[in-house]
């Protein structure tokens, strides 16, 4: 009863919480492309903390990212990052030159971290081209395999877009480093893909959530009895297939609804505050499967942490908008 009145305390101070925005979180940067009929300019939008894990920011070693430590190897971190990130026209490459630094953002616990700015000129291109080739594989490759590139056309005076930094045009990850960003408008396909590869991949890394599945399914083929102290194998294959369906399918409609309430912006929650309760949920549900305490409401834990759960791929999905 404890835990039940603990979850409904919980879903209440979580709709109390401030909404706030999902994107520039740790493990993603973005790059953002501005089509002009002159020519393309772009900007490189990156956590301070991600750019220290190649250029070290912290100069007084407090433990905290300094805008002003930041300004101090601007320059460095710049030529760090576009390392990492190579244009070319037809085949033939284009030069990024640095037109400025800038950074905003409020790095507490429970905000968005500090971002760099890093706007850019590219140089060599030939008029206003409909594509460009694309290589990004800053960090994902040799130091954080989870960091996620993203490619944005910002605006386009061909399409008419302004001001977009929600919808995203290229994923970059592990094993996609090129791919052709098309400057006159993005197919609906194309989009759909992408946010099926893009789930298969956090799912694939997402070692949370294949955690609290195996403990939720643990129970599915395996079942507790008084008489044989204890857990024992379930009697028949299609017993333990009914209840892994049910599980399953329980799990999904709960991280649905919680899903479609982020996606569609009626909640917004804090992601630190979410992958804390996340890894709670990992630990409830090992606890459960040592010392059963749940094992008669079971349906009503993997409810409320479905919900929970829904919240987590909603911040994942988040920056496709």
């Amino acid at each position: 009863m404890f835990f039940f009145r603990f979850l409904a305390a919980l879903t209440f101070a979580l709709l109390l919480l401030p909404s706030q925005g999902t994107a520039h979180q740790l493990n993603q940067s973005y790059v953002y492309f501005q089509v002009k009929e002159e020519g393309v300019t772009g900007r490189i939008e990156i956590t301070f903390d991600d750019i220290d894990q190649t250029v070290p920011l912290d100069a007084n070693g407090d433990g905290t990212l300094s805008v002003e430590e930041f300004e101090a190897k601007a320059e460095e971190a710049f030529a760090a990052v576009t390392s990492g990130l190579k244009l070319s026209q037809d085949g033939r490459a284009l030069q990024i030159r640095s037109t400025g630094f800038d950074s905003f953002g409020g790095g507490s616990v429970l905000n968005f971290a500090k971002v760099a700015q890093m706007p850019f000129e590219i140089i060599g291109l030939d008029g206003t081209p409909e594509n460009l080739e694309m290589r990004y594989e800053y960090l994902y490759n040799d130091i954080d395999p989870t960091h996620a590139g993203y490619a944005l056309v910002e605006e386009n005076f061909r399409t008419g877009i302004s001001e977009n930094e929600s919808f995203i045009s290229l994923i970059f990850g592990p094993g996609n480093e090129t791919q052709d960003l098309s400057l006159v408008g993005q197919s609906g396909f194309k989009v759909f893909v992408d946010f099926v590869v893009h789930g298969i991949w956090h799912i694939w890394i997402g070692h949370d959530h294949i955690l609290f599945l195996v403990l939720l399914l643990i129970s599915s083929v395996m079942i507790l009895r008084a008489s044989a102290g204890g857990w024992e194998p379930r009697e028949t294959f299609g017993d333990a297939f009914w209840t892994v369906l049910k599980i399953v399918t329980l799990f999904t409609i709960a991280h649905s609804i919680t899903l479609s309430l982020a996606a569609t912006g009626l909640i917004s929650i804090p992601a630190p505050f979410i992958e804390f309760i996340i890894a709670l949920s990992i630990a409830v549900m090992a606890l459960d499967n040592i010392f059963p305490i749940f094992h008669k409401r079971a349906w009503l834990v993997i409810l409320g942490f479905g919900l929970i759960h829904g919240f987590g791929f909603a911040n994942v999905l988040a920056p496709l908008g």
